[in-house]
């Protein structure tokens, strides 16, 4: 899906999506630079775990990011999902060489949706 802003809505700022066979990354995403730290992403990744969890029966979804990716890192703490463990991974920036495995149950988001 693409990410649009309300009052801009032929401006493509990011995407999210969601792919069910997989046992590493169920949810990738990309936000352009200048829309970091606004909650656009968090405010995507919610309406997607949701559609996940109760439109299409995912019992758990997997994510993963760049070590090095902090803000990405904020996205799964903030939805309530737990890192469950690390691993080499190449990516497109050679430096970077490390990545966070993450796991996020129904029964978590669940109770997370229960609180907000």
């Amino acid at each position: 899906w693409g990410i649009f802003l309300k009052d801009s809505p032929k401006e493509t700022i990011g995407g999210i999506d969601l792919r069910k066979n997989s046992t590493v990354d169920n949810r990738g995403f990309w936000l352009a630079r200048k829309y970091w730290g606004k909650g656009y992403m968090t405010e995507a990744a919610t309406r997607i775990n949701d559609h996940a969890f109760n439109d299409l029966d995912f019992q758990v979804l997997y994510f993963g990011n760049a070590v090095a990716n902090i803000g990405s890192r904020r996205i799964k703490e903030k939805t309530g999902a737990e890192c469950i463990g690390t691993r080499a991974l190449k990516y497109v920036d050679p430096s970077v060489t490390e990545s966070q495995d993450w796991k996020l149950t129904k029964e978590a988001w669940t109770k997370f949706r229960n609180k907000m």
